[in-house]
């Protein structure tokens, strides 16, 4: 059973990108990541590492608040 964090992650990015009408192989793109990789976070079967997260925050150009807490954990001294 997912964590309920990790819930919220596959929410949040598939409704970003939702919003923002992307198909995954758009925002993918924007990432620089697979398409097959994020339908995988967004369906739960992947959770992202920060440096997967930051790259779908920056491609998304959504502010980083809703990751604060499971940015921090990772404290890899970065800002994203």
């Amino acid at each position: 059973m997912p964590k309920q964090t990790d819930k919220e992650l596959e929410l949040f990015f598939k409704n970003a990108r939702h919003e923002q009408k992307l198909t995954y192989e758009e925002l993918a793109e924007k990432a620089e990541m697979s398409s097959r990789y994020l339908k995988e976070i967004e369906n739960g079967g992947r959770v992202p590492s920060f440096h997967k997260i930051r790259k779908l925050v920056r491609a998304l150009n959504v502010p980083p608040e809703p990751f604060r807490s499971r940015l921090q954990s990772c404290r890899t001294g970065r800002s994203i």
